[in-house]
């Protein structure tokens, strides 16, 4: 069992901010092989995640919200944005297009 406290946190996001990309990750999993690859990504306000699609290992990505908020962008196959969710330390808000 691995344990991650605030202390933990907090030195992952003071590492982050001091990242090019703005964002750490810490991976819970013990190597590429499981088939669950859990991981801690702490990301700062103005760091951008491309979009991206999981195309040779196809995989469901569960996104949870510690502290702060984002934004997450689904696209259509061809591109267009079909929905825009805003999650929050404190519930999710969607945001209906």
């Amino acid at each position: 069992m691995r344990i991650i406290n605030k202390d933990d946190l907090e030195s992952l996001s003071r590492i982050a901010s001091t990242n090019k990309r703005l964002r750490q990750h810490v991976n819970l999993h013990n190597n590429f092989k499981e088939n669950c690859q859990k991981l801690i990504n702490a990301i700062q306000p103005d760091s951008y995640i491309q979009p991206h699609r999981h195309f040779s290992d196809p995989k469901t990505e569960l996104l949870s919200v510690i502290k702060g908020e984002f934004a997450v962008v689904f696209f259509s196959n061809i591109g267009d944005v079909i929905d825009i969710y805003f999650l929050q330390e404190n519930g999710t808000k969607k945001n209906l297009l």
